[in-house]
């Protein structure tokens, strides 16, 4: 025991001739610094928090490498090279010559296998991150922003909640290059408790932003986060707490945030919320939060309040440019949801909506949108419609709206590859949207012969969806055309309850009006009736099914020609229905549709 102490003290000297003690020391100091850099610049810098622990097992593994490289090798003026051995210390371990061969041979296995397993570690950590960071790449290309939680005991504030994602997409949507899924789609999860790779999987989308906000009098506290969708990797995460009066920083900020971490540039900067079409007046923002809730309901009686709320909205700030592109929309569409309205009275009160939103932001998408819009069904300038919806793609690419609308441009003029392309680029970005794939992609298949394709098409737009009437009317008539009479009996059946006729059982007789001309008359027996039970009018119904008398059909469709009813712009898509023959070659028709596009649609 005594021969033991005698030696300890030499073999400390030996660890400091060796410098074994002061690489301790200065690899724990280099350690400490590096990785006090790695936790401050790792959040700061937005990269993934895994990066401190592999910086700080790197270290661990690294420290007995470093303590074995320093007992090995010394640093002289001739280069690096193996430390020379001392007689006293070598006796530690019985035979000098003996234990310093063995002594080497344990150090240099331990040298290898220390430098393969920091060398394994390494590339498993790189291969992790390489994974990781793939799958980042692919996350920053797409993204949905899902309806932000409401906390609090007051559900009146669910549509502030709302408003506030849908604001967020909607910036996120100018940014080319980032695909962002559409409201209607990604709200359609509201309040399921879905595993998020299915909810992204179904959106079509590697990322998700989740979020909660709580309002409480004059004070709102915001929290969101940026998940990559196939493992639940978070890669943002931010808390936003302060008065209501400033909501409008703190969305631009939180924009900011995820555009970053998503690595792309928003471009807010040195731009004011009225040059960028908004308001800065909080009770101006409610309202018109209220008509984008109502408006994106779709139903005749929504669409109504969804006016009211852009008008009281308007009221307040007279500068809202998107609140006079909301309220133009709305007024355009409405005619498709209640058909007392008139086409041709719509537009005239939606033009000076567009010409005040276009005068105050030409640099908004849904600016360009309405006025696209507006040229399609108010003035039939499809030159113009498609010159306004391509300035709307470019100023947001994600804005799935504008293709909806170029869709129905395309179609009126015959020009359906183009049709089907931005039909189909809509549902990529709103997928689950029954308005967009009934009312959008299915009538499109229908115009080039894609008749099953089509009838697939409706069907899926009914199972999240109550349809518009004009879409149960279309899915019924394709029904009839493919010969399943029974379902299309039941189609009109629900077509007719939608417009209120009051008999419903007698619209199955329209099903069988595709089989033979004998049923023309009763046809035509029937629509009378129905005009003399609901506010349509005779030419929306004869116009729409290409039925009745030659003679009646073709008044119907002057009527709506000159109304400038949106049904005319399908005038020349072929017809093999019993009465719509008649049309079809009819010189006075073929005049008609030259009014309506300068030359005839042809596939």
């Amino acid at each position: 025991m005594a021969e033991d102490e005698s030696r300890r003290p030499d073999f400390l000297a030996e660890l400091k001739r060796r410098h074994v003690v002061r690489v301790a020391l200065v690899y724990g100091a280099v350690a400490f610094a590096v990785l006090q850099a790695a936790d401050l610049l790792v959040p700061a810098l937005q990269l993934p928090s895994v990066l401190v622990t592999i910086v700080a097992v790197l270290a661990i593994l690294g420290f007995p490498i470093a303590l074995v490289l320093a007992w090995v090798f010394e640093l002289t003026a001739q280069g690096v090279r193996r430390t020379a051995a001392v007689d006293g210390v070598d006796a530690v371990a019985g035979d000098a010559r003996g234990a310093t061969a063995r002594w080497v041979s344990v150090r240099t296995i331990a040298i290898v296998a220390g430098a393969l397993l920091v060398t394994a570690t390494t590339a498993w950590f790189a291969g992790r991150l390489s994974a990781r960071g793939g799958e980042s790449a692919r996350a920053l290309t797409s993204v949905a922003v899902l309806p932000f939680a409401n906390v609090g005991d007051d559900p009146a504030n669910q549509y502030f909640s709302d408003g506030l994602a849908e604001q967020l997409l909607t910036e996120l949507m100018r940014v080319e290059g980032l695909k962002v899924a559409a409201r209607a789609s990604a709200f359609a999860f509201r309040d399921q408790a879905r595993d998020i790779r299915d909810v992204a999987r179904q959106l079509g989308v590697a990322s998700i932003v989740q979020g909660s906000v709580q309002r409480q009098n004059e004070r709102v506290r915001v929290r969101a986060q940026l998940v990559q969708a196939s493992d639940g990797f978070n890669i943002w995460s931010q808390s936003y707490d302060g008065e209501l009066a400033d909501v409008f920083a703190l969305q631009d900020s939180l924009a900011q945030a995820i555009a970053g971490a998503l690595r792309f540039e928003l471009g807010l900067e040195g731009r004011s919320r009225r040059q960028r079409g908004l308001t800065e007046d909080i009770a101006a923002y409610d309202l018109y939060l209220l008509g984008r809730h109502h408006f994106g309901l779709r139903t005749r009686a929504s669409l109504q309040d969804a006016i009211g709320h852009y008008e009281a909205a308007i009221a307040r700030d007279s500068t809202f440019a998107l609140a006079y592109a909301g309220l133009a929309e709305a007024h355009l569409i409405h005619p498709f949801y209640d058909f007392a309205r008139d086409f041709a009275e719509v537009a005239d009160v939606a033009r000076p909506l567009v010409q005040h939103a276009v005068a105050l932001s030409p640099e908004r998408a849904e600016v360009q949108a309405a006025a696209g819009v507006l040229a399609l069904y108010g003035d039939w300038d499809f030159a113009r419609s498609l010159e306004h919806l391509g300035r709307a793609e470019q100023l947001a690419p994600s804005y799935h709206w504008t293709y909806h609308y170029r869709r129905q441009t395309y179609a009126a003029l015959g020009r359906y590859d183009e049709a089907l392309r931005d039909a189909y680029r809509a549902i990529e970005l709103d997928p689950l949207s029954g308005i967009i794939l009934g009312g959008g992609l299915a009538l499109v298949l229908s115009m080039v012969d894609s008749l099953e394709a089509s009838a697939r098409a409706y069907a899926r737009s009914m199972e999240n969806w109550e349809p518009a009437p004009f879409v149960l009317s279309l899915y019924g008539d394709l029904l009839a055309r493919l010969g399943r009479v029974a379902e299309a009996e039941s189609m009109f059946v629900r077509w007719a309850r939608s417009i209120g006729y009051a008999r419903p059982g007698e619209a199955a007789v329209l099903a069988h009006a595709f089989e033979s001309d004998e049923h023309g008359r009763r046809i035509t027996r029937l629509l009378e009736s129905v005009v003399a039970t609901t506010p349509l009018r005779r030419a929306d119904l004869v116009l729409e099914y290409r039925l009745g008398e030659p003679e009646a059909a073709l008044r119907a469709v002057t009527e709506a020609v000159e109304q400038r009813h949106y049904w005319s712009l399908l005038l020349g898509v072929e017809d093999a229905r019993p009465g719509a023959q008649a049309l079809q070659n009819d010189p006075r028709y073929i005049a008609l549709i030259e009014r309506v596009r300068p030359r005839p649609a042809h596939r």
